[in-house]
């Protein structure tokens, strides 16, 4: 078996050997073809067949602005108003404000638009504390209950150097399950004395994983480097790194047929 990948952008309607349809021709160096597997229904699991693969698109979805105060639940001794003393977009960030006499679990929250995170991989957001932290001195909480009260996700802060902006990277433990969440949180988890956490441009993002999309081959020529999709490819401005990935029998690796 021999495996190809090729840059490709498109793939439009050409003739070749009088025959008209959606022409692929292997790169000069790759072994001439000897078999292909023209079935359909092939996953990209199969091992003989071609596959469409690129870089999606690195699609965000913007969970909270931090344009408004968040009043949701606001426990005693800290407060969540606006500030506009550091932001990163738009016009303001939240400062999560932590008083002295605050105890360790308490969680400021704010309600949120509904919305699913399937398909979506981590969460982006910008952050700056006034003092130093450890890993998990902090936490995101995203709930599809008022309150953060049962967080379906409970995502630790990495550590933070004080007045350093940092912008942060969460990976979603359970994104397939994160259906219609209402309510997003910051947990004060662990008592390290009066500060303020400041928070911005919080989303959920895609992480442009790779695509793939297998590709019917109606029919090849033996023996050259010509192959014809079903159907054509359309250029995508989207789709980053678009590639084909052919896996084929080449000619001289063909079991030869007994004499009868």
């Amino acid at each position: 078996m021999e495996r190809i990948e090729m840059d490709i952008t498109e793939v439009v309607s050409s003739t070749v050997q009088g025959i008209t349809g959606y022409w692929v021709e292997l790169p000069i160096f790759s072994p001439v073809i000897g078999s292909v597997n023209t079935a359909a229904g092939l996953t990209a699991d199969d091992n003989d067949g071609v596959i469409y693969a690129y870089d999606g698109e690195n699609h965000s979805y913007v969970l909270e602005d931090c344009e408004d105060a968040w009043n949701e639940d606001v426990p005693a001794n800290t407060t969540g108003a606006t500030s506009a003393v550091w932001k990163k977009v738009g016009t303001t960030s939240v400062e999560f404000a932590i008083a002295a006499g605050a105890v360790a679990g308490i969680i400021l929250t704010e309600a949120i638009t509904s919305v699913g995170l399937a398909g979506f991989k981590y969460i982006d957001m910008w952050v700056k504390c006034t003092v130093d932290t450890d890993a998990g001195d902090f936490k995101l909480h995203l709930d599809d209950t008022a309150k953060c009260v049962s967080p379906l996700e409970s995502l630790s802060l990495p550590a933070l150097v004080a007045n350093e902006e940092t912008h942060i990277r969460l990976t979603l433990a359970n994104p397939q399950l994160d259906l219609a969440l209402i309510s997003i949180g910051i947990e004060y988890d662990v008592d390290i004395g009066a500060c303020s956490l400041f928070v911005d441009d919080i989303r959920a993002v895609t992480g442009g994983a790779e695509e793939r999309d297998i590709k019917q081959v109606a029919g090849y020529i033996r023996g050259s480097r010509h192959l014809r999709l079903s159907a054509g490819i359309a250029a995508d401005q989207t789709q980053e790194h678009p590639k084909l990935i052919i896996n084929y029998t080449p000619i001289d690796q063909l079991e030869e047929v007994p004499a009868s």
